[in-house]
């Protein structure tokens, strides 16, 4: 962005800027690079840094609440941009169970938070290992009888 969409002059400056999030009862403060007008004072933050913030929220919330509230389990699966069908496909719940625990009517239990909060942690690395490795449980067949050729996977010591 170069002008100001406010005032439409150009120059905008980097500034840093304390940003503020509550999520589940708690508030999460991070300056973040930002463009401001120098003539209206008009101030632009990148949606990047933005989720981001709600990504290291999310992953705070994954680490320190060992039982988590609905809430909780809302605003991250909603950091994670995982609509709540997908989420429940992906954890292997009905979409109804995952809305219960949402909504605070049964308690989230904890492999599936923990999964969540592997899925988090993957997010901010920029990684999907957990989210693979879950998409492929999901759709795995029975295996075959006889034998399996297993491909390298780790290299050989040299």
């Amino acid at each position: 962005m170069r002008k100001c969409v406010r005032c439409g002059r150009s120059g905008l400056q980097k500034v840093e800027t304390e940003q503020t999030l509550t999520a589940a009862g708690r508030t999460f403060t991070k300056s973040i690079e930002a463009r401001r007008c120098g003539s209206c004072g008009e101030t632009y933050l990148p949606a990047l840094a933005l989720a981001r913030l709600e990504l290291e929220a999310a992953y705070w919330l994954t680490r320190n609440q060992p039982a988590p509230s609905g809430e909780a389990f809302r605003f991250v699966r909603k950091a994670l941009g995982l609509p709540g069908n997908e989420l429940a496909h992906l954890l292997g719940v009905a979409p109804a169970t995952l809305c219960r625990w949402e909504k605070g009517k049964m308690p989230v239990q904890m492999l599936p938070w923990a999964f969540v909060a592997l899925l988090v942690s993957d997010e901010l690395a920029g990684r999907r290992r957990t989210r693979d490795v879950l998409e492929t449980m999901r759709q795995a067949r029975p295996p075959s009888k006889g034998r399996v050729r297993l491909p390298d996977l780790v290299p050989e010591p040299t």
